[in-house]
């Protein structure tokens, strides 16, 4: 029985994750580029593509990741808007930092690595 449990562990966490990535590469939507316009308010921001339009509310995001080149907004567990950060103009990008940090109230994970000189 013990034995059983640890295959079932070991495939829940390592091989379903795997095969589902897979298969979100496989897809059609990944595949396809996008252009896709994000508008930020006070509550709440709206993302709009050629295949539609979306309000996403600041409390129901699940985390918001900065990185080096791109900030990634997630909406669940799984899904998350890439925002790359040579979209914004002028160096912008510093500014939207300090307001998604506050919009995300205490989801914000900076992951941003210090160059070496």
């Amino acid at each position: 029985i013990l034995l059983i449990g640890l295959i079932i562990y070991i495939w829940y966490k390592f091989f379903r994750p795997k095969k589902k990535i897979d298969k979100e590469k496989e897809s059609k939507k990944i595949q396809k580029e996008y252009i896709t316009t994000f508008k930020f308010y006070k509550r709440f921001f709206r993302v709009q593509n050629k295949d539609g339009k979306a309000q996403i509310w600041y409390l129901k995001m699940y985390k918001v990741v900065e990185t080096n080149t791109h900030f990634y907004i997630y909406i669940s567990r799984d899904y998350a808007f890439i925002i790359s950060k040579k979209g914004f103009i002028d160096s912008k990008s510093e500014e939207f930092s300090k307001f998604i940090r506050k919009k995300a109230w205490g989801k914000y994970r900076n992951r941003m690595k210090k160059e070496h000189i």
